[in-house]
């Protein structure tokens, strides 16, 4: 467990804690209001439309979606989802950890309806930057959860595996998601449910799906940029240095829209070593604006 007491957040205001939040699933991230860590809670209870701003540095964060064929009954499901939720609770992933979940059988997704399978883990005594999270993830965390899983269903971390089970309606996994580490991302926060029709909550179609606490975690415990003063620094590695310097990402729409896919990043990247430096600064300076006038 984790307290106000024992706990430091790097974003800070005069002193005073807090995180970065912006609201809706369309909402831009550069308009966003700053809560108190000591009324976070509070704010999240009053408002189901949250996105926590990710910053330069953050708690190592997991991201798990999935689905579960659309021939499998509730009570399958129901049983499916509790045993990943108990597994992924149990594991030692070097720090304490929370869970976070929003399954929900028979939902609406995209207009269709959808078995869906979703986690977020976050390790409360670990951080880093972005890419040093999404290398330890990879090469210490992944393994764990896939063998963990194993027995239960099936954890794909590679694009191609996850592009062809998604094509199958009968198909049961989940998948790790890495374009949660992306540049602006922001993260939805406990009790909030997606506004994918037009921002709005569509209760008629089944649409409501908030992130539920598991365990025994706290609000506190899941909140990305919130860091424990004895919180563990990730170490930059070698192959994390080289993604962030090659390669930047610009997006071809909003690049804060949580709902933006992987193949629309990868086809949007620009080499830095194709750029001159004044170049580069040029596309920058007009995709700053894009955003202000978002």
């Amino acid at each position: 467990m984790s307290s106000i007491d024992n706990m430091e957040s790097f974003v800070q205001d005069g002193g005073e804690q807090y995180v970065e939040i912006t609201h809706g699933f369309y909402a831009t991230n550069t308009k966003y209001n700053k809560v108190p860590i000591k009324t976070v809670e509070d704010y999240l209870r009053e408002h189901q439309d949250c996105y926590e701003r990710t910053g330069e540095r953050n708690r190592v964060y997991i991201d798990i979606d999935g689905k579960a064929g659309e021939n499998m009954s509730e009570e399958e499901f129901r049983k499916k989802d509790k045993a990943i939720e108990h597994i992924l609770l149990s594991l030692d992933l070097g720090s304490p950890h929370s869970l976070m979940k929003a399954s929900k059988y028979n939902c609406i997704k995209g207009g269709n309806r959808m078995n869906i399978l979703s986690y977020r883990i976050t390790l409360m005594k670990k951080y880093g930057t972005k890419s040093s999270i999404k290398w330890y993830v990879g090469n210490k965390v992944n393994p764990k959860i896939k063998t963990a899983l194993s027995g239960v269903i099936n954890y794909i971390t590679d694009e191609k595996e996850k592009t062809k089970e998604q094509q199958d309606p009968l198909s049961t996994y989940v998948d790790y998601d890495t374009t949660v580490y992306d540049k602006g991302r922001k993260m939805r926060m406990w009790n909030s449910t997606k506004d994918e029709n037009n921002g709005k909550i569509d209760w008629v179609l089944n649409e409501y799906r908030p992130l539920i606490l598991c365990g025994d975690a706290t609000v506190l415990d899941t909140l990305i940029t919130y860091i424990p003063y004895d919180a563990e620094c990730l170490e930059e590695m070698p192959e994390a240095k080289g993604e962030n310097e090659t390669n930047t990402v610009v997006s071809c729409t909003d690049p804060y829209n949580d709902s933006m896919s992987a193949g629309t990043y990868n086809d949007c990247i620009i080499n830095d070593n194709l750029l001159s430096d004044e170049e580069w600064s040029q596309i920058k300076i007009i995709v700053e604006l894009y955003r202000d006038w978002e």
